[in-house]
Formats: C-alpha cells, structure tokens, sequence
C-alpha cells in the first residue's frame, strides 16, 4: 500500500510528520488579532466615511524591514496623539506594531537557524520546483487568489521560471528565512511530470483566506468545512486551514510513496526527523466546537 510522507517545510528544521498546534508561539501579544483589526479597520471607516487608506501596507505576513517600520510607527504614534479618533490613524497603528512583534520574532527565529546551520545542527529546506501549464493563470493564482507574493521571475532555456512566497528565503532579512515555490512553465505537451506523480498534496496555515479570490483566479474548491481542500491551476492539491500565528504559511508538503519505511530512512539520512505517524492520533477527550475544527488530539 501507498504511504504519506508529512515533511515540513516551512520552520527551518524539517520533520516527517504533522505539527503540533502548541508547537507555533503567538508573536501577537496584544488582545487584538491581525485579522480583527483589519476587518475592524473596514467597519468603522466605512462608518466615519473615510478619504484615504492607511499607510501601512498589508500582506499575508509581515513583510519590509524593521527599521523602516520602527520609523514609520514614531510617525504615526505622533498623528495618534492628534487625532485618537481616526480610524485610519488607528489602524496603521495597530498594524505596525503587530508587524514588528512578528518581524522581531522572524528575526529571532533566522538568527537561531543561522546558528544551527553553521553548527551543523539545522537543516532549512528554502524551495519546491514544480512545473506547470500555464505561468500566468499559476501566478495570477498564488498572488492574487492567495496573497503571495512574486520573488523572481527570469527565463531558463527559454521557460519561464518565477519564484513565489510569502517573503524572501534570505535569512539575513528581518523577513527572510521564508519557503518558496519555484513554479517552471513545462507546457501541456511536455510530457508525463514526475512530480505530479509524487506529490500528494501542499498544506498552507494563513491568517487570511477568501475563497471569492481563490475561485476567481482558478482555484477550484472541493470543500471548505474547516479545511479548505481545492486544486490549484496546473493541478496541485492544497490544503488550507486558518491560523494567525504561523511564522510562515507553508506549513508542510505531503509526498506519495510506496515504502513509507525506505522513504523515512532516506530523509533521516538526509537529517530530517520522523515523528508520529500522522495516523496513529488518539481522539480528543477534551474536544470543543468553539475551541478546535478536529477530534484529535494531534490537529488535522
């Protein structure tokens, strides 16, 4: 029989199994989500009938440079002590300072990889090539129906191959140390894509999922019913679920295999790390509706 093979691919280390929820900090100290404040934001400008958006650009996860925002955050911090009752103001605020919270936490996280990986302690696996049919309905898809964002984009033998993510794979950037999809324009008639026939699915953790925009630029929804189960143009699986903390949405990539055992002795030789077999979870006693979308105690 075929196996599963869970590898992450989006914390730096990689392990062959599926994450634990309590393995993700909360980067956000404030009782304010990121998601709430923006939705908030909406809300009461549309109330006060606002002119202008704010200034603090939003993307999936933080993206830009510390210092940069340090600077902007002191300007605005000045136009909130004018002006409390802007919303606008407010908003930017508050999304600057969500923003440095998990730009520092990044920041801590590439040092600490860094270190491990000159130790030789750490493994950071950075990128996933996969080809597909058509480069433009694939990035149309990944930035606009799913937030991502371009990172290159160049001409290899005459194909187009672009890079995109949710920030650079750098770990020198205040935002770096972020996996990518390195999508290859193979064409409909270039043959039979041995990827294809391996990749079981990609799994991705985001704060902010509209399945309007996803629908729009190809996807195509199987269900959403606590997870989002959809194919993506050129016919990868994916798996979403909302999650405000993650450090990086991709979370991990589920391969096929035909000897689960062989294929974990091969990537532990690579030094990765198996871990519980992903079906061998016990249900939860403690289940709640209000508090989780999964009867087991692992997660989905």
């Amino acid at each position: 029989m075929e196996g599963l093979l869970h590898t992450f691919c989006a914390v730096g280390s990689v392990v062959t199994s599926a994450r634990q929820p309590g393995q993700n900090p909360v980067v956000n100290e404030h009782s304010w989500s990121r998601a709430a404040v923006v939705r908030g934001l909406l809300v009461v400008g549309m109330a006060y009938g606002g002119t202008k958006p704010a200034d603090g650009a939003y993307t999936v996860v933080p993206t830009g440079r510390i210092d940069e925002k340090e600077a902007r955050l002191r300007d605005v911090n000045k136009l909130y002590a004018e002006t409390p009752n802007d919303p606008y103001v407010f908003g930017e605020k508050a999304q600057l300072e969500y923003d440095l919270n998990a730009l520092k936490y990044n920041q801590d996280f590439s040092a600490k990889l860094t270190s491990e990986l000159r130790s030789g302690k750490g493994h950071f696996i950075q990128r996933l090539t996969i080809p597909v049919d058509d480069m433009n309905s694939a990035v149309q898809f990944w930035t606009r129906g799913a937030g991502a964002l371009v990172r290159s984009s160049r001409l290899v033998n005459g194909m187009n191959v672009t890079v995109v993510g949710f920030g650079p794979e750098s770990l020198r950037l205040d935002d770096g140390a972020k996996f990518s999809l390195e999508l290859v324009e193979a064409g409909a008639d270039s043959g039979p894509n041995p990827l294809g026939e391996q990749l079981e699915y990609l799994q991705l953790a985001m704060p902010v999922f509209r399945l309007s925009q996803v629908m729009a630029y190809g996807g195509k929804i199987e269900s959403a019913y606590g997870w989002t189960l959809l194919t993506a143009p050129g016919g990868v699986q994916l798996r979403v679920k909302i999650d405000e903390t993650r450090r990086d949405p991709f979370e991990f990539v589920a391969f096929r295999v035909s000897n689960l055992k062989a294929a974990i002795k091969h990537y532990e030789a690579q030094g990765m790390q198996s871990g519980e077999p992903y079906g061998a979870r016990k249900l939860n006693k403690k289940f709640s509706i209000e508090s989780s979308n999964s009867i087991f105690e692992a997660g989905d």
